[in-house]
C-alpha cells in the first residue's frame, strides 16, 4: 500500500498512528506540534525536545496546511467556542451565527469587516496575515510589536488552534497518492 502524503514534511499512513497526520519518517503527530507552537514555545525547543526528527521546515508547513484547511472551511467553525468558558456571547437563536460572525473569543468574521475575512477582533488585521507569519518562523512578540500592541498573544493561540483544528477535521483532503516511479 502506498503512504498517502499531504506534503513534503507530513504524511497520512493508514497504519500509522491511525492514519493521522504524522511528520514523515515519525511517529510525531502533527496536531500535537501545533498545539505546542499555539501555546508559544519556540520552534528550536520543539524541534530539540523531538531530538531533531522534525525540522523547522517541517513546522513551517505544518503550519501553512493549517492555515490553508482554515480559510477553505471557515464557515464550519462559527461559533466554535463555548460561551460560558470562552467569554463570547452565543449568536440568536435562528441566526446560526451569521449576524455575529463569531469563531473564537479573539478570531472573528464579520460580513461588515474587511468583507467577512478572518480578523482579530477590534481590528482589521487579518488572521490570515498573522499565522503566515507564525508560519515563517516569527517570534510572537516581534508580530505584536509590528502590528502595534492591536492583538495579544491569546489572540495568536486562538488563531493557530483553529487552524490546527481545521487541518486535522479536514486532513484527508490533503491528501496525495504517491504514484511509484516508472523504470526507465
Amino acid at each position: 500500500m502506498k503512504t498517502p502524503i499531504i506534503g513534503r514534511y507530513i504524511v497520512a499512513d493508514p497504519e500509522t498512528c491511525q492514519g493521522k497526520p504524522t511528520f514523515r519518517g515519525t511517529l510525531i503527530l502533527v496536531g500535537d506540534v501545533l498545539e505546542q507552537v499555539a501555546t508559544g514555545m519556540v520552534w528550536e525547543s520543539i524541534i530539540e525536545q523531538r531530538k531533531g526528527y522534525i525540522t523547522k521546515e517541517a513546522i513551517a508547513e505544518a503550519l501553512r496546511l493549517a492555515r490553508q484547511a482554515l480559510l477553505e472551511h471557515l464557515d464550519e467553525y462559527r461559533p466554535i467556542l463555548n460561551p460560558h468558558t470562552s467569554g463570547v456571547a452565543a449568536p440568536t437563536p435562528g441566526d446560526n451565527g451569521k449576524n455575529g460572525m463569531v469563531v473564537g473569543r479573539y478570531v472573528v468574521a464579520d460580513p461588515e469587516i474587511c468583507h467577512g475575512k478572518l480578523t482579530f477582533r477590534g481590528t482589521r488585521i487579518f488572521a490570515a496575515d498573522v499565522l503566515d507569519q507564525v508560519a515563517r518562523g516569527m517570534i510572537w512578540e516581534s508580530i505584536i510589536r509590528q502590528w502595534r500592541g492591536s492583538i495579544r498573544k491569546e489572540a495568536i493561540a486562538e488563531a493557530i488552534r483553529l487552524a490546527r483544528r481545521a487541518f486535522l477535521e479536514h486532513a484527508e483532503e490533503y491528501r496525495i497518492e504517491l504514484r511509484p516511479v516508472p523504470e526507465l
